[in-house]
């Protein structure tokens, strides 16, 4: 735990046996009221590290409000055992909804299903039980309070307007206070890692979102980012560059691949080159397997949706094949 900035303390809250390591969540301290944006996984060493750094600080979450930047696990499955009966829990509506479906059967027999769409071969299917969204959600649902971009929170000096950064999350929202030039911007925007960029339905191209809303973020005079995971962000401008410069660099081999013929989402990730775990995508563990997948699936789509390539369903499985020439 460190303080980055007037009022501000940055987390750091393990994530056992995860790649990215530990989560950083934000406690900005008020006059009246405090605001803890981000949790953690819903596990005893990130409660601990959690309930320690507060107790450092000297806040209690009876005085403490909760922002949450996007659904994911390891930012909002601690919410259930850090809130108190005086505890507002802010998060956009959609993914709000999200985080309570975790704990239902109907959501992950929707979600897993798109193992089958990406032609995934039974075998080495992720089950439910693997997912970190079903191992560390919250324990029970939440009457969050909605919040959407353009809503304001005050705490203390800081006016914080809620910015759409949707992308890596349907509805990931980020704070804004632009008399500081301060972006808390949950994993829109991290340093040496790329945020997964996956499929969560056939309606929106998610990777052109989120590509979109780093552009928005690399137009707003932002002087400081404070992001959820590594090392902090010192050039913003240049980093949203970088990101860009990948995913089209992504696209690109994408298509290289289908030059040789139609493919399945399983059958383009084999082939794309990975700098997790060696490069074998074959020996990822289920769980990076997934995630990698999943992203290959958000490039495919945009690549549709772009006119770059065309798809076609075949029992289910979606293949994707470029344009006669």
């Amino acid at each position: 735990m460190e303080q980055v900035l007037e009022n501000i303390y940055r987390i750091e809250i393990p994530l056992p046996k995860n790649p990215l390591k530990a989560l950083y969540s934000y406690l900005v301290v008020g006059d009246k009221r405090n605001l803890l944006i981000d949790t953690g996984f819903n596990h005893p060493e990130c409660e601990k590290a959690m309930r320690n750094a507060l107790d450092e600080i000297g806040i209690s979450m009876d005085d403490t409000d909760i922002f949450l930047t996007h659904l994911h696990a390891d930012h909002t499955g601690l919410t259930s055992k850090l809130m108190t009966p005086t505890t507002k829990v802010y998060i956009e509506p959609g993914e709000g909804r999200t985080v309570n479906a975790f704990l239902t059967h109907a959501y992950w027999a929707e979600v897993l299903k798109f193992q089958d769409y990406m032609g995934m071969p039974k075998n080495v299917q992720l089950e439910r039980n693997i997912h970190p969204a079903h191992k560390y959600c919250n324990d029970f649902a939440i009457d969050f309070v909605s919040i959407q971009e353009g809503d304001v929170l005050t705490v203390g000096k800081y006016r914080f307007e809620a910015v759409d950064l949707a992308g890596h999350t349907p509805g990931q929202l980020g704070l804004w206070d632009a008399a500081q030039g301060l972006l808390i911007s949950g994993d829109h925007i991290l340093a040496k890692i790329t945020p997964n960029i996956g499929l969560w339905d056939f309606k929106t191209d998610y990777l052109g979102l989120f590509m979109d809303n780093l552009r928005k973020v690399r137009n707003m005079p932002v002087k400081i980012l404070l992001s959820a995971h590594r090392q902090p962000v010192e050039n913003v401008n240049q980093r949203i560059d970088e990101l860009l410069k990948h995913h089209e660099n992504r696209l690109n081999e994408a298509c290289e691949i289908l030059m040789t013929g139609e493919k399945c989402v399983y059958d383009v990730s084999r082939e794309m080159k990975w700098d997790y775990g060696g490069g074998d995508f074959e020996a990822f563990p289920a769980m990076q397997k997934w995630f990698a997948a999943m992203e290959v699936f958000a490039h495919l789509e945009h690549l549709y949706r772009t006119g770059r390539v065309l798809r076609k369903v075949k029992k289910e499985v979606y293949i994707y094949y470029l344009p006669s020439v």
